[in-house]
């Protein structure tokens, strides 16, 4: 008698936990401590953002932040660890005129305090949900506050993006991706290789008398 078993083993769904609900099925779930969201796979696992006023950092959410790191956000969630950037000096000039003299310029200088390293997409930044713009064609760029936009990331207007560029036509060998006004891309050519085999088959017929 042989007797057969076979045992099925069912393996959870990773998803994303945000508050009390996961991203893809929508079950209930729970980060636990000051973790807002994190990865779930039937418990929690690596955290990926706080609340309750904790800052996030390394998948941890911390009360300070420790050097070099500066607390940036604000509110009960989002809030995160940044490395901040050298700080920025803007000059104001300001000029009054009146219908009988002109008195003399002064120039007033404000040493700004530089925001995190965000992305800043369409006219919105993804960490501290700050008002950001990118230069011409570009739609989503790195953005810092009190500095403005950086580097390039994707376009709009049908313009391609190439070499953190928007451009109109893409440069040879490259070849344009994409429909619609945003996130066209160049690309490098594909190239298909197809080979064929044939078989050639020798019939011999042998008679003996």
């Amino acid at each position: 008698t042989t007797t057969t078993t076979t045992t099925t083993t069912t393996v959870a769904l990773l998803e994303v936990c945000n508050g009390a609900s996961t991203n893809t099925t929508g079950r209930a779930c729970t980060c636990g401590g000051d973790c807002f969201s994190c990865m779930f796979q039937g418990a929690p696992l690596e955290c990926l953002s706080c609340k309750n006023l904790k800052y996030f950092l390394n998948g941890e959410c911390l009360t300070t932040c420790p050097a070099p790191f500066a607390m940036v956000g604000q509110g009960n969630f989002g809030r995160m660890c940044a490395l901040s950037a050298p700080a920025v000096t803007v000059a104001t000039t300001t000029t009054t005129r009146t219908t009988t003299r002109t008195i003399p310029t002064t120039t007033t200088t404000t040493t700004l305090p530089p925001g995190p390293l965000e992305k800043c997409t369409g006219t919105v930044t993804d960490v501290t949900m700050s008002g950001c713009w990118c230069n011409g064609d570009c739609f989503a760029c790195d953005w810092r506050n009190n500095v403005g936009p950086l580097t390039c990331n994707s376009c709009k207007n049908s313009m391609l993006f190439f070499n953190n560029t928007c451009i109109a036509s893409c440069p040879d060998p490259l070849i344009e991706s994409g429909t619609g006004r945003f996130g066209r891309v160049c690309v490098s050519p594909v190239t298909s290789t197809s080979t064929t085999t044939r078989t050639s088959t020798s019939t011999t017929t042998t008679t003996t008398t």
